[in-house]
């Protein structure tokens, strides 16, 4: 005996119902894992080493303020100007016999050639974007005076993910001209990279609701859409 149209109707929108439920459950599970999967690179140390002929006044700290992440506030007092800056960052690894290795980076680049937007090398674009957001430095060339950073961080989207582990970017400073290339300093950070430790705290009722929000609307897109690819099915009509 074939069913009626309403007898189909019901059964389908109960199919639906039934298929909403689940995928807002599984959305509400993918989401909150990402969430707490996020990749994040924490600062340990730093170690600041300065050329005293024209560096004086140099102050390095490192202050944690979460499991997750740590900022970096320093100083120093230019003595003489940097007219023509270059910059080489070789980054290391931590091996299994706690000593650090090559890691695949080693980038050197004019300062002023990423400011002018003559050389776009990543990890170039990457410190300049860094020294803007969190330094006072105005342009590629720096005058005799103080030079800070304040509440730096490793942001995560301007560098590539790396594989869980213990690193130290190494930034070598040095000025140079049609003669010779002077040293200027090196810094040392060293840095985790790992997996967002998760909050013990509960997630608030409006955290919660957010989560479930999103997952709500992306669970009904999607039978909207499985809809208007299916409207001969009696069970999506009024969706």
């Amino acid at each position: 005996m074939l069913s009626s149209p309403n007898s189909l109707k019901n059964n389908g929108q109960s199919v639906i119902k039934k298929t909403l439920t689940w995928l807002v459950i599984l959305g509400i599970c993918f989401i909150w894992h990402m969430k707490d999967s996020q990749l994040v690179y924490k600062l340990n140390k730093i170690e600041c080493l300065p050329n005293p002929s024209g560096v004086t006044n140099v102050s390095c700290k490192v202050k944690a303020i979460s499991w997750n992440m740590a900022l970096v506030n320093m100083d120093c007092y230019l003595i003489f100007p940097i007219n023509n800056p270059t910059i080489r960052v070789p980054v290391f690894i931590k091996d299994y016999s706690n000593q650090f290795k090559s890691f695949l980076i080693d980038a050197t680049f004019k300062l002023c050639e990423v400011v002018e937007r003559k050389n776009f090398l990543p990890y170039g674009v990457m410190i300049w974007e860094h020294f803007k957001r969190f330094t006072n430095a105005k342009s590629c060339h720096f005058s005799p005076g103080q030079v800070s950073a304040r509440n730096g961080y490793l942001n995560t989207s301007y560098v590539p993910p790396f594989p869980h582990g213990q690193y130290q970017i190494t930034v070598m400073f040095s000025d140079s001209n049609s003669t010779n290339t002077e040293s200027v300093g090196i810094v040392k950070f060293f840095l985790q990279a790992m997996d967002q430790i998760k909050s013990k705290k509960v997630p608030t009722l409006s955290v919660l609701l957010n989560i479930i929000n999103i997952a709500f609307l992306q669970s009904a897109n999607f039978i909207r859409n499985y809809c208007e690819l299916s409207t001969h099915l009696h069970f999506c009509t009024g969706i």
